[in-house]
């Protein structure tokens, strides 16, 4: 795999978590079910690349609107 931003492919993978136990996190914090988020992913992966430092998500998946607005409701001292 290369990361698009730099081009790097020094990737390292530092954590894994599956779609479940993250949607029963925010299940547990905000009350809300995201399960809806994930589709047919069932498993999300932080991965570091040393080319540039960053840490991202993999698979990248966005956000949909109902999902940002679920924030904006549950979380609004810290998302805006």
């Amino acid at each position: 795999m290369e990361w698009p931003l730099c081009k790097s492919s020094i990737l390292e993978s530092i954590a894994q978590s599956s779609s479940s136990d993250i949607c029963s996190a925010y299940a547990r914090r905000l009350g809300c079910d995201i399960n809806f988020e994930f589709g047919e992913i069932h498993n999300i992966e932080l991965v570091h690349c040393r080319g540039c430092d960053l840490r991202f998500s993999y698979p990248m998946i966005g956000g949909s609107p109902q999902f940002y607005a679920l924030l904006s409701q549950k979380m609004p001292e810290r998302y805006y």
